[in-house]
């Protein structure tokens, strides 16, 4: 296509390019706007740089979008600024641009406070953290409605302010498309091969591959068909293609360049019989999709840590300890119970067999090595200071922390010293290929948990790697994952409720070496003897999940369940 530089986007051109933008043609909706000289209108480079976003060139979407805000305010550009500079660890300058627009527009909405404490989460500053919280917590409990319901989850309260935040959410979000909903396909009788539908644009180097990759390879391809959903340019250009949960799908269903509504069509006539959501509220999902109902059977699984809140999500895979009895009423969903933890892990995950010692990593030998290799947006500064009190009473020990960004490496050591620890006594490690990681865990002694997020896919990984977990659970899903991976590896003695007894078993066994050198003993035979990593054990649990949801929709007799632990 010819570029005609001398011609300025008209409102019809605009009109045309928003169009092709808002059905996810966003190709052909950058060859449009490249047929003009947008540089002068700030609507026309703001949506240049929300497609060239989208198309994977963060450095021009970032030139573009920056050009539209210093025309025009406008928090749709500015939330894809403040992404762009996430995505580039530039965590100040996204700071910077968010509190200028909030100054500038005099506005200072629920998403606004959400990203504000996002920001500094990722950057560890936390003044004046408390009383962001409870702004949220406020205009949450009077009714705001929050866009990113992902980033709640890190914000102390109960779960009924979550529930009640999603359901809003949702309505808001998705009940525009109900009406062009597709009636929900009958199913009179038990499909001969079930086609279990996985929707996730996450199937390359990421934490949902790493936890289900051996899941995939121990369907019952016989039983089943299994059916991977995807989109995106990580997936179709990543080695991960090459990988084995590629490998494990019958067939594949591509949807890059189409609308919602296309990928709905393709899949209601790809007659997927449970499309199983394996993103939910997390990045770059695609609800939208599932709002239209294109199968008959869809569940909330593995990728958001709590309800969505919708009508058009029928189950949530969970177990007994993520979801217990007192905390049901806070699902929107049914439940499916599993019998151990709903969390699935690969026991092939590969290990880097290059070993390395302490120095490698700038650990003292002879110290007692603490961990945490969670994100530090989930490092919240009460914890912190508890962290520094274990550190008080357990004088030869250090804490190996993982950050993505000097700045928060900075304000830690600070607040560290703050709290009588020098800060040579934190090392900080960086980002390694997971096999390379696995092997470095070895490393630590004991892994203390973050809240009220907790340790996910990061939690088994230190287990896998021979390191207990010590961690506190709360009223909220994402609160008690480390608890139940604790709990089907056999160690519930490290599962507390309150942050005084999570204090005092992280100093007894950093105090005595000899309890935890039988901690990690017991651990290390729990994880060949255990439920946590019998990959094949925890398969048979989830098809027999499937086939429940399917013998309920038969009876159109939804309701939760508990899958009968095998032997």
């Amino acid at each position: 296509m010819t570029t005609v530089t001398s011609l300025e986007p008209t409102a019809d051109l605009l009109r045309r390019a928003r169009e092709l933008y808002d059905t996810r043609h966003y190709q052909e909706c950058l060859e449009l706007l490249e047929t003009c000289d947008c540089t002068g209108d700030a609507k026309a480079m703001g949506l240049k740089g929300l497609t060239l976003a989208q198309l994977g060139q963060d450095k021009a979407a970032l030139q573009a979008t920056n050009t539209s805000l210093a025309m025009e305010p406008n928090i749709e550009i500015l939330m894809q600024v403040i992404n762009l500079l996430i995505n580039a660890n530039e965590y100040e300058l996204a700071l910077r641009h968010l509190n200028l627009q909030v100054k500038l527009e005099g506005m200072e909405s629920i998403d606004v406070l959400i990203w504000r404490k996002l920001l500094k989460s990722r950057l560890c500053s936390w003044n004046g953290f408390a009383e962001l919280d409870a702004k949220i917590v406020q205009m949450l409990s009077e009714g705001h409605v929050c866009r990113f319901p992902f980033h709640i989850l890190n914000v102390p309260g109960p779960a009924s302010l979550q529930l009640v935040s999603n359901v809003r959410t949702a309505h808001l979000a998705y009940s525009r498309f109900y009406e062009e909903a597709y009636p929900i396909r009958p199913i009179t009788a038990m499909p001969k091969r079930p086609r279990i539908g996985y929707l996730s644009n996450d199937f390359y180097n990421h934490a949902t591959s790493f936890l289900l990759s051996g899941t995939l390879e121990a369907h019952d391809h016989e039983q089943f068909e299994i059916v991977g959903i995807t989109w995106g340019s990580a997936n179709r250009n990543s080695d991960a293609f090459k990988h084995r949960t590629f490998a494990q799908f019958d067939e594949w269903l591509d949807l890059e360049g189409l609308s919602n509504a296309e990928a709905a069509k393709r899949i209601h006539e790809a007659n997927i019989d449970i499309l199983v959501d394996l993103k939910g509220y997390t990045r770059d999902n695609r609800v939208d999709i599932l709002a239209y109902r294109p199968s008959p059977l869809q569940v909330n699984y593995l990728g958001f840590p709590g309800t969505m809140g919708s009508p058009f999500h029928d189950y949530i895979v969970a177990d007994p300890f993520v979801i217990p009895e007192e905390m049901r009423e806070f699902y929107t969903e049914f439940i499916a119970y599993l019998p151990d933890s709903y969390q699935p892990n690969d026991s092939n995950r590969p290990v880097s067999p290059v070993e390395t010692r302490r120095v490698d990593h700038q650990l003292p030998e002879d110290a007692m090595v603490f961990c945490s290799f969670n994100q530090s947006y989930k490092i919240h500064p009460e914890l912190f200071s508890l962290w520094c009190e274990i550190m008080q009473h357990v004088p030869n020990s250090v804490l190996w922390l993982w950050v993505d960004n000097e700045k928060a490496a900075q304000n830690l050591k600070q607040v560290a010293e703050q709290h009588g620890i020098a800060a040579e006594r934190l090392i900080f490690a960086g980002s390694l290929p997971n096999d390379r990681h696995l092997e470095r865990l070895r490393h630590a002694d004991l892994f203390l948990d973050t809240f009220p997020v907790n340790a996910h896919t990061t939690a088994s990984d230190a287990l896998f790697a021979g390191v207990p977990v010590v961690t506190c659970a709360g009223e909220t899903f994402a609160s008690r994952v480390a608890g139940s991976v604790l709990q089907a590896v056999g160690l519930p003695e490290l599962v507390t409720e309150s942050f005084e007894d999570y204090f005092h078993i992280a100093v007894d066994l950093g105090q005595h070496p000899e309890k935890l050198a039988v901690v990690k003993s017991v651990l290390k035979e729990h994880i060949k003897t255990q439920p946590l990593y019998d990959t094949e054990r925890y398969t048979r649990h989830l098809e027999a999940a499937y086939l429940q949801m399917l013998r309920n929709q038969i009876a159109q007799a939804h309701q939760d369940f508990f899958v009968a632990a095998q032997p």
